[in-house]
């Protein structure tokens, strides 16, 4: 039963596997593919968003490239920017100050051209501003900045300069000791980016070095300027990117981990329509174990048909097992009653011949008394072997018939015997097969007395927690050690030499089991002893006193 136990307990380890092996893969594949497309999706996207961010970034590049230009042109072959660059406030000066105003003017409004110019004479500290009317910030403002000299030293290449909010290209040359050069608003460009870009929530940056992703959640595209030492970043939400999946695809990885949290419900299913039954049959083998040998799988259970149809052939199983059991269990019951007669008619002749001759020759002396003592105890030897075909008999009985065997023996061997007995009061109604310990004492006798010789014979009868002990002891030649081992392993239930001894331990199997021991060793100093013990509280000696009860 136990085994069918660990079955079932691995049947239930393997379906969870099968439906694990069967949907994990699946799953992890769709996740695979998943996040696959989605991987060439964001890079798809990159590319896209770097391509449009490096084409304003190239419109932004040639307008600084043209601004320098223009500027240093002005200055090195323009008559009125190399007037203006001599710094002296005359007419000439103030001439050549108003037409490079106006060219610079002209440029602004007709050239792809930054948003602000200026020309600033530290000599006469005189500045020439011209910006754009689309700009916002006043030029107030362009006057304070400029009026910084920090400001005019410290962009000679073009660089990033936020001004109240907003960010700026500028650069500052310094040629002919006048300073010359631009700003650049970088609202526009962030705005045709963002607008050029179709992702609502993308934020672009700039910076003059190089920033990681603000966080793994967004994708980050960056592109970079060849002119000026900056760096547009597009941050991306991933979320917003994967929108544009179709929405299967879109929550492809959501199903596939969902799919997994089926598989409980999977399990729970299989349980109710395979396990369930399974574990219902296996209760039932292991209630039929356990000794219920009426109980039967009930048909109020809604399981498959095929279930249903086990359930039957079960409870049909078990009343014919029943039935053959109670069969097999009569038969054996009155074999081994014909075997444990068969055992005790197993009577030595030599046994009969020497009782008859002992009384011939009492009967020959005139010695009447001993003879029918004699007499006595044979008729006692013989009732106490078939009377009521007994399997069992009180100890006590036992002691009397030995006692009397041992009279018989001691007038047949006068002064040859001296035998004691050491019997605890319990050990009385303890149940033995008859005459297995008269046949021990018997051996003794016949085997052992020598003329000359005193042979003593100790009986020992006590209680050992349950096991009931019994003792049969000699003072005689006894036994070689390695004989009485070869003995002691001997399997009685086959055929061997020791017909005795096969006699006493067949009969002790068939009544009591494995719950009865028997071993011979050597007694001290000498002799042999021969030590039986029984279970008393073990199932078979419970089953033989009820047999006897009953009977």
């Amino acid at each position: 039963m136990a085994y069918i136990h660990r079955i079932l307990g691995r049947v239930t380890v393997k379906i969870v596997l099968i439906i694990v092996l069967c949907m994990l893969p699946l799953n992890l594949l769709s996740i695979f593919t998943t996040r696959k497309a989605q991987d060439v999706m964001f890079k798809q996207t990159a590319i896209s968003v770097a391509g449009m961010m490096n084409q304003s970034i190239s419109l932004l590049d040639s307008k600084m490239i043209d601004a320098d230009a223009f500027l240093f042109q002005l200055l090195v072959s323009d008559a009125d920017g190399i007037a203006f660059s001599n710094q002296k406030n005359d007419l000439r000066y103030l001439n050549a100050r108003h037409f490079l105003s106006r060219k610079l003017n002209n440029n602004l409004i007709y050239q792809n051209s930054p948003d602000v110019y200026f020309f600033y004479a530290p000599q006469v500290e005189d500045l020439i501003l011209c910006k754009k009317n689309s700009l916002k910030m006043a030029r107030n403002r362009f006057y304070e900045l400029l009026g910084d000299s920090s400001l005019l030293e410290a962009y000679k290449d073009w660089g990033l300069l936020t001004v109240d909010g907003e960010l700026f290209l500028v650069r500052c040359n310094k040629m002919s000791g006048i300073y010359f050069g631009s700003f650049i608003s970088l609202e526009n460009s962030i705005n045709e980016m963002q607008e050029n870009i179709r992702y609502p929530t993308c934020n672009i940056r700039v910076e003059s070095e190089e920033m990681p992703s603000p966080s793994s959640l967004f994708l980050t595209t960056a592109a970079q300027s060849s002119v000026a030492d900056i760096y547009f970043y597009a941050d991306i939400n991933r979320k917003e990117i994967i929108s544009d999946l179709p929405i299967l695809e879109r929550n492809q990885i959501l199903l596939a981990f969902l799919s997994l949290l089926l598989i409980p419900f999977l399990f729970l299913g299989l349980n109710h329509i395979l396990l369930r039954p399974l574990h219902k049959i296996n209760y039932a083998l292991n209630r039929l174990k356990s000794g219920d040998k009426d109980y039967r799988i009930g048909n109020h259970h809604q399981y498959a048909e095929e279930f249903l149809n086990i359930n039957k052939n079960f409870n049909e199983m078990a009343d014919r097992i029943e039935q053959l059991k109670l069969q097999k269990y009569e038969y054996e019951l009155e074999w081994q009653r014909v075997e444990i007669r068969n055992l005790q008619l197993q009577i030595r002749p030599h046994f009969l011949l020497n009782t008859f001759n002992l009384i011939y020759s009492l009967l020959q002396f005139n010695e009447k008394k001993e003879a029918e003592q004699v007499i006595l105890y044979l008729s006692d030897y013989f009732r106490y072997l078939f009377r009521g075909e007994e399997e069992l008999e009180p100890f006590q009985r036992e002691l009397d018939l030995v006692k009397k065997y041992i009279c018989v023996a001691q007038i047949r061997y006068p002064a040859m015997l001296e035998v004691s007995y050491q019997i605890e009061p319990a050990m009385e109604t303890v149940l033995i097969p008859p005459l297995l310990i008269h046949n021990f004492v018997e051996n003794i006798i016949r085997h052992t007395l020598v003329p000359g010789e005193v042979r003593k014979i100790q009986l020992k009868a006590y209680m050992d927690g349950e096991n009931a002990v019994f003792v049969v002891e000699d003072n005689g030649p006894g036994m070689p050690e390695e004989i009485a081992a070869s003995i002691n392993k001997t399997d009685f239930s086959k055929n061997t030499d020791h017909i005795g001894i096969q006699n006493s331990y067949q009969r002790l199997f068939y009544l009591y089991g494995g719950e009865a021991k028997m071993h011979i060793g050597r007694s001290d100093p000498k002799g042999c002893r021969i030590t039986i013990t029984l279970n008393k509280g073990g199932k078979h000696a419970v089953q033989a006193q009820e047999r006897k009860t009953v009977r």
